[in-house]
């Protein structure tokens, strides 16, 4: 029996359900070249579009966190030019979203159901804004977190951040989202989803390529990216929409890493910004 490809399923029952794009993003065209996703109302059927400087995002208003969270990177902006900004943080509630339909700091303070500590895990990463301080200090907002053990932030997810601005720096141009799997377990007063997995897909955009990974919600060192490499079908499967992708790409298959010159990406950034003196 022929395979049925589950965005082509994803599609075809946005015709019997409605399905929308789930509010306006007109003012986010740069922050999505191929459009925005597609989601299910049944599914989300209180969310939030927030358009950002250098990225864009769908807020899940009932579980307080992204549905998804796009932007695009470049060579100038993975190495951190021009502003060269270095971290400086400000978690903060979004102001955009109101009490109750958003997550607070005091949410991220609490332990979690089995009494584990959950980080503020940037869809969005801070490093990849250093170049514009409001763009980087946006990043800060709760609605681009998610609840995310520390052993997997800075670990095989901070890998996977690190393989995406060397990427940039090698390609010159690539677009990113990225999400969580929501599952049954909540965090804080608030009650935010935690994920059980995350997911993120990176678009060669001048290629038109593209390479997608998925991970479980679990302490994983830093280390080699293949095992996470998944099918965009696999990935639109488990979300529950459709990903906007450039034409032509065959969402089943299962890409080999792309070269990551991770030495080259470090020494182009040390060249373009010095430690101060």
């Amino acid at each position: 029996m022929t395979r049925v490809a589950p965005w082509l399923l994803s599609a075809a029952l946005c015709l019997i359900v409605r399905c929308a794009v789930a509010g306006s993003f007109d003012a986010c065209v740069t922050q999505l070249p191929f459009g925005a996703p597609v989601v299910p109302v049944e599914t989300f059927p209180h969310v939030s579009p927030l358009c950002r400087h250098f990225y864009a995002t769908l807020h899940n208003d009932d579980l307080k966190e992204p549905v998804w969270v796009a932007w695009r990177l470049n060579r100038a902006h993975s190495l951190g030019t021009p502003g060269c900004l270095p971290r400086k943080d400000h978690f903060r509630a979004d102001p955009d979203l109101p009490r109750g339909a958003r997550a607070e700091l005091a949410d991220y303070e609490a332990a979690g159901p089995q009494g584990e500590h959950y980080s503020r895990g940037h869809m969005a990463n801070s490093d990849d804004f250093r170049f514009d301080a409001v763009a980087q200090d946006e990043t800060f907002l709760l609605s681009n977190m998610l609840p995310q053990l520390q052993g997997n932030n800075a670990g095989i997810w901070l890998s996977l951040e690190n393989a995406e601005r060397a990427w940039a720096a090698q390609r010159g141009d690539i677009w990113i989202i990225a999400g969580g799997v929501p599952g049954p377990e909540r965090l804080g007063p608030d009650q935010v989803g935690i994920p059980t997995s995350f997911w993120k897909v990176v678009v060669d955009v001048k290629r038109r390529t593209t390479i997608g990974f998925m991970m479980r919600h679990q302490a994983i060192p830093q280390g080699d990216l293949t095992p996470f490499i998944t099918p965009i079908a696999d990935i639109e499967e488990v979300v529950g929409f459709t990903l906007p992708l450039p034409a032509r790409i065959n969402r089943d298959a299962e890409p080999s890493l792309w070269p990551i010159d991770l030495p080259g990406w470090r020494k182009a950034h040390q060249a373009a910004c010095p430690a101060p003196q």
